[in-house]
């Protein structure tokens, strides 16, 4: 079975909220990034944000480095790209996929590319690498979160989807391993909507530092009165024959990457795209990371 046939579904619901009507939107950074040189845009890129049309940035780490644990097998790493951005599209917005191609930033990479860059001697691209690809001037990658981040915000995109977002690892307290995703969650002010991190990471110590960062994570689900973290009690419980009836509301639980539930309960819940588009709209800085499935 492909691993494809595995993944969750997700339940996207369409809202007429647009993100780049709040008042904290600037288009300024599209203008000023467009003209650098070493910058491409696809045309419908191009033509969305000159009419502030939604649009979702996606990764393309997972399609340049398959057969790892970070990537998808071949061919499953294409078709994950091409599925990605139909699920995008079918939502009503609009994908931009964020790749360098011999030292080209391309935001809005075409499907023809995906296919040579998984079989490129490609690079996996963070923040930190940014600089050495594009000042060496010839070299390919696949852009992690942390670097699609940047990149997106760079180019004005307020929106990036993707799986299971990296995070703090076991290991964290003698090396200190941290994954550059989440701190560039609390840098740049992109909302990240993702499934959870990824179940082999220390998931508490990854929430932990997102609080820590100013990061609120947000998942849907059921509507309650306010977020996780334990069982909500009712304040005035019900006495029946001399007992005292308690009602707990169940918890909703943090995703984690392949499973619907974790072991965490979410810190903040929300019911659906409306409520997450104002959190957005109310995010200028840090920004705002909702884990969703």
């Amino acid at each position: 079975m492909s691993i494809l046939a595995r993944l969750p579904r997700i339940a996207v619901r369409p809202t007429t909220i647009s993100v780049r009507s709040c008042r904290y939107y600037n288009n300024n950074a599209f203008s000023k990034f467009k003209s650098l040189e070493f910058v491409r845009f696809s045309p419908e890129i191009r033509d969305a944000l000159n009419r502030k049309a939604p649009i979702v940035a996606l990764e393309s780490a997972v399609i340049s480095h398959p057969d790892t644990t970070y990537g998808l097998p071949r061919p499953d790493n294409v078709e994950y790209a091409a599925r990605a951005e139909q699920v995008v599209r079918k939502a009503g917005a609009i994908p931009a996929t964020i790749s360098i191609v011999n030292g080209i930033i391309y935001v809005g990479m075409l499907q023809a590319f995906f296919g040579p860059l998984s079989t490129l001697n490609s690079l996996k691209v963070s923040r930190r690498d940014l600089p050495y690809v594009l000042g060496m001037g010839r070299l390919s990658g696949g852009c992690t979160i942390a670097a699609s981040m940047a990149i997106a915000e760079m180019a004005g995109i307020k929106v990036l989807a993707t799986g299971g977002i990296g995070g703090v690892h076991q290991s964290a307290s003698l090396m200190m391993d941290i994954s550059a995703d989440v701190g560039e969650l609390g840098r740049t002010n992109v909302a990240v909507v993702c499934s959870g991190p990824r179940p082999y990471l220390d998931v508490g110590g990854t929430l932990e530092f997102l609080e820590t960062r100013g990061v609120p994570v947000v998942t849907f689900g059921p509507s309650q009165d306010w977020g996780g973290g334990g069982s909500a009690v009712s304040p005035e419980p019900s006495q029946t024959e001399g007992l005292v009836e308690v009602t707990e509301t169940m918890e909703t639980m943090l995703p984690a990457f392949y499973s619907r539930e974790g072991r965490f309960a979410s810190p903040l819940v929300i019911e659906g795209a409306k409520e997450a588009a104002q959190i957005i709209c109310m995010s200028p800085r840090p920004s705002c990371a909702k884990a969703c499935s």
